[in-house]
């Protein structure tokens, strides 16, 4: 028996040895870092993510603890709001808080309570890539002595790294069914920055039923006041509508046209450099309104305020093709968050 305990003395006193050894020598400092790129706006991946309550949806440890009691305080998606979560042995306890924001990242101070209390960085990298959105999910950790000597011994990179590769699968399946949802049967595309341009043309208010002839008109009246300045269009021709409710249309038939050209006769506006929102609609003009029915709901669903004119531009018409079905007409809004 004296032997056996002489043993274990010994066995424990060596592996203590051992631990503060690869503690005093081992590496203190590690950084694990995963990627995905998602099909949706950079605007909509930073905006859902920087929302700690939805955390809870595609976080990688949420299922390893169905009652794990979850809370979010401070302005939730601003600097301050923090996530704190509390569950089983395996999902342990501590918060993430928000300590920076900026367009392209966030940074969040992650603390431990159990099974270990430990604090460190972790930052969320969102870089356009192709038309996609790359997430990039880091994080970084110094181990204190001698808890580093112990995580010598094990592969924290492959264990942390396949939570972090889950939890991203989960966020690129819920913002691209997000990015892609049907409104009516239109996809709504976001473009962070709609290219600034000046139209020119004839504004007027006319009975909705009289709209098709007004426009024609005053296109053809556009194109001579341009041709007779010695400018043309620089883009396909384009309605701008200011309201189009009760019978009466408030609507400018116009180009876009080069900042130097002459415009005598003509009213002007410069509209872009701004957030838009763009339905692509083939078919014939008659039914064009389905695709703004289409951009009020999801106006209405996202909480966007909408910032009149909306633009209807004329790519493929009866002029290039002689196929209704495969005219091509871009709705496009401009809003602003409620």
């Amino acid at each position: 028996m004296v032997k056996f305990l002489k043993f274990l003395l010994y066995a424990a006193l060596t592996i203590l040895v051992v631990v503060i050894a690869l503690g005093l020598f081992g590496k203190k400092d590690y950084r694990v870092v995963r990627s995905i790129s998602i099909d949706a706006p950079r605007s909509m991946v930073v905006d859902y993510v920087r929302h700690l309550e939805n955390f809870k949806e595609w976080s990688p440890w949420t299922a390893l603890d169905p009652g794990m009691q979850i809370s979010v305080t401070g302005v939730d998606g601003e600097v301050g709001a923090s996530y704190q979560w509390k569950g089983n042995d395996k999902a342990g306890e501590g918060s993430q808080t928000i300590t920076a924001l900026k367009e392209d990242q966030i940074i969040l101070k992650t603390e431990f309570i159990r099974p270990f209390k430990s604090s460190s960085e972790t930052r969320f990298d969102f870089t356009l890539e192709e038309g996609l959105t790359k997430v990039s999910w880091v994080y970084d950790w110094r181990a204190p002595f001698p808890l580093n000597g112990l995580m010598m011994l094990t592969d924290i990179d492959a264990a942390l790294g396949k939570d972090f590769v889950m939890g991203l699968e989960n966020l690129e399946r819920i913002l691209e069914e997000r990015a892609h949802r049907k409104y009516l049967g239109f996809e709504v595309k976001e473009e962070e920055v709609w290219a600034e341009r000046i139209y020119a043309g004839v504004r007027q208010t006319v009975d909705t039923a009289q709209i098709g002839k007004a426009y024609s008109d005053g296109l053809q009246k556009t194109v001579g006041l341009l041709s007779k300045a010695g400018g043309s269009p620089a883009g396909p021709a384009t309605a701008l509508y200011w309201s189009w409710e009760g019978g009466r249309s408030d609507f400018m038939a116009a180009f876009p046209v080069n900042a130097t050209t002459t415009t005598s006769g003509l009213a002007t506006y410069k509209l872009g450099g701004r957030k838009a929102y763009m339905i692509e609609y083939l078919g014939g003009y008659e039914g064009v309104g389905t695709a703004h029915a289409a951009m009020d709901v999801y106006c209405l669903e996202n909480g966007l305020k909408i910032v009149p004119p909306a633009i209807e531009e004329y790519v493929v018409g009866p002029d290039s093709e002689p196929d209704t079905s495969k005219w091509l007409t871009k709705v496009i809004y401009f809003a602003d968050k409620k």
